[in-house]
């Protein structure tokens, strides 16, 4: 969900059971008016999960990002934090690794960005009881998600 959808009211009359919350970045401000305004949107995404009637309601944060904190203190049945800064990592154009919870996770998609939403995928189905294996071996199969990062070779000279 966006904050150009909580605009809309897209996220009301959800029943949500998880939420993650990956970062705040400043390129949506124009359309909020203020940093203010677009932080606020995005945490009633939160608001949202915790007037769900679903449990467990698992609010998932990066805590690399300062934001983290009102999604971490949100009533909800299960926080979770993540930090790609906390965990042995390293990216580069052509995918990447990263240690959770002991296990080296490996993952074809490119750069930092790619590795962070790999951790706060695992933290999810972590949260679910998923095995580290099983998390592992779904983070190794996928290849690459179309439009996201997706290198396009049409001979161009650039």
């Amino acid at each position: 969900m966006t904050s150009e959808g909580v605009k809309q009211y897209r996220h009301r009359c959800i029943a949500l059971d998880c939420l993650v919350f990956t970062n705040l970045a400043p390129e949506h401000i124009e359309s909020h008016g203020s940093y203010q305004a677009y932080a606020d949107a995005k945490l009633s995404i939160g608001i949202q999960l915790v007037r769900s009637a679903k449990h467990p309601r698992i609010m998932v944060a990066n805590a690399d990002d300062k934001e983290s904190t009102r999604y971490l203190t949100l009533p909800v049945d299960s926080p979770v934090p993540f930090s790609l800064a906390a965990v042995p990592h390293a990216a580069t154009e052509h995918g990447g690794s990263f240690t959770f919870e002991g296990v080296e996770m490996r993952i074809s998609l490119p750069g930092d960005f790619s590795i962070r939403n790999a951790l706060a995928a695992a933290s999810v189905a972590r949260a679910f009881q998923i095995p580290a294996s099983t998390i592992r071996s779904a983070l190794a199969a996928l290849r690459e998600i179309p439009g996201r990062a997706q290198s396009i070779d049409a001979g161009q000279d650039f």
